[in-house]
């Protein structure tokens, strides 16, 4: 399994973006184009530390530079077979093994409500909204907040190996 893309629209200074990865990608860039935003973009969907109070977004979370007031981040997966994931997510994998997961935050007079979705495709027949991110425990993200704690938890994880 792999991450294939991730679809941004109305998020910090994303006003709409796909970035696509291979098997093995590295994000580097210049100060200020949206490296740390598209992570946190991530960690919205996949970041098991993330609370609920997280997913509330604030008014600068939404697009910068224009009026807006919805964020849609939806990240596609291919090659989903991992058996823990295929069985926890029954009827949510493509035939053609390809997982969609979407966060969707609407701001209406200050209040923002946010709802997940999770499909085999980013159709409206395919995505179908979920009370929450369930999936997280079987399928998330570590975030390592700097390159010291990053050899910190290398370190002190003897489960990983490069």
């Amino acid at each position: 399994m792999h991450l294939d893309h991730i679809y941004i629209k109305g998020f910090r200074n994303f006003k709409e973006v796909t970035v696509y990865f291979n098997k093995h990608s590295l994000v580097i860039g210049a100060n200020d184009v949206g490296k740390t935003n598209l992570i946190y973009a991530m960690r919205l969907l996949l970041d098991r530390g993330l609370s609920d109070y997280d997913y509330e977004l604030s008014d600068s979370d939404f697009y910068a530079y224009e009026d807006t007031n919805e964020v849609i981040i939806r990240i596609y997966f291919k090659e989903v077979k991992d058996d823990c994931i295929v069985a926890r997510m029954p009827g949510k994998i493509s035939d053609d093994n390809q997982l969609v997961l979407q966060y969707k935050a609407t701001r209406n007079n200050k209040k923002v409500d946010y709802q997940f979705f999770c499909g085999k495709s980013d159709s409206d027949e395919d995505l179908g909204q979920i009370d929450s991110p369930f999936y997280r425990k079987f399928l998330n993200l570590k975030y390592i907040s700097s390159r010291r704690d990053f050899w910190g938890f290398i370190n002190n994880n003897s489960t990983l190996s490069f």
